[in-house]
């Protein structure tokens, strides 16, 4: 594949907005499936970078992937879905919401082309 699909970050920060929004075994499966979904999305795109804007005569590369990147954006990934693992029966609706939020603005980070 030669360019990102979707940036794993974004991902899981508006798969964050549905854990908000749903309830019991789906919500469950959504905060199962968002960290392994996103670690697929983390490994699609060949090296290089993706996804270039324009602003204020500015070129900016918004997702840079290399090996190094990879690996940190797939620790991260594995890391919300260990903490997602662990969360499932927590009482508060926000928690889980917010960790997936921070995830996937790490991510967010680690992948930015002009940080």
């Amino acid at each position: 594949m030669s360019s990102a699909l979707m940036h794993p970050g974004l991902f899981l920060v508006l798969g964050s907005v549905l854990l908000v929004r749903s309830r019991g075994a789906f919500r469950n499966a959504i905060a199962l499936l968002l960290p392994l979904a996103a670690l697929w999305l983390v490994w699609q795109p060949e090296d290089g970078s993706f996804w270039h804007a324009h602003l204020a005569g500015y070129e900016l590369t918004l997702i840079a992937v290399d090996p190094l990147s990879r690996m940190f954006a797939t620790i991260f990934t594995l890391m919300a879905f260990g903490g997602a693992l662990f969360a499932l029966n927590q009482s508060s609706r926000i928690e889980l919401p917010a960790a997936f939020l921070y995830a996937g603005s790490a991510i967010g980070v680690v992948l930015a082309g002009d940080l």
